[in-house]
């Protein structure tokens, strides 16, 4: 999955739209909301349940990025660190966290391999990232093995996978809150998103609602808001 591409297309309805069309071979549905019911429109047996334990659906930029970071504070939905309730997922055989003397961290998830120089607060950091000495990252998910740089800052923003952040760089930079201009509907609310395997430049300035792409050209160091890099 891209993360800069949009992520509404994996939203669970979709998904539940697809697995009934492979099952049945039809296109259409009329679902009976009726608890325990079968669907009156096929001759499959299909059931509604009702679900009443931890859900959300993270199919916008939003969802996904307030879900992730309830996690790093909110015991109350869902608790990671809850023995009888496991989290059955792969994860990778990393180093400890390593914490620097002058790091600061506040209401986040750390995974292991990270190393922390600088201030993480309310994000949450995927396994293998480096944060530099005097860096701030804030209200942001970070994906794994990013590296970031020294002062750099990050602000409400998603990070996807192996993205190199230059010194000095700032990321969700500023009060203009223009809507990103080629996919207004996705980012209007200030997030900004960089596709995995980007490079940012040193010193380079990025707004809000902005979709930066590995493949854009940094031909400015300022990148106003609601801009489309690609």
């Amino acid at each position: 999955m891209n993360l800069a591409d949009g992520i509404s297309s994996h939203s669970t309805g979709r998904i539940f739209r697809g697995l009934l069309q492979y099952q049945t071979g039809r296109s259409r549905f009329q679902v009976n909301h009726a608890r325990n019911r079968p669907c009156a429109s096929t001759k499959h047996n299909v059931y509604a349940y009702e679900f009443k334990d931890y859900w959300q659906d993270v199919g916008t930029y939003d969802s996904y990025l307030e879900t992730n970071l309830s996690l790093a504070k909110n015991f109350v939905d869902l608790d990671l660190y809850d023995p009888t309730w496991k989290v059955f997922t792969k994860s990778e055989d990393l180093p400890p966290v390593k914490v620097g003397s002058n790091a600061r961290i506040k209401d986040s998830l750390v995974s292991n391999g990270c190393i922390i120089e600088g201030s993480v607060i309310n994000s949450v950091l995927s396994p293998g990232v480096h944060v530099g000495k005097g860096s701030v990252i804030k209200d942001s998910v970070v994906l794994n093995n990013v590296l970031i740089g020294k002062d750099v800052v990050i602000d409400r923003s998603i990070i996807d996978k192996r993205c190199v952040i230059g010194h000095n760089a700032k990321i969700g930079h500023g009060e203009d809150m223009t809507p990103n201009r080629e996919k207004p509907d996705l980012l209007r609310s200030g997030i900004t998103v960089v596709e995995k395997g980007t490079e940012i430049p040193s010193d380079t300035t990025i707004g809000r609602n902005c979709r930066i792409f590995r493949e854009g050209m940094f031909t400015t160091s300022d990148i106003p808001s609601g801009t489309t890099l690609e």
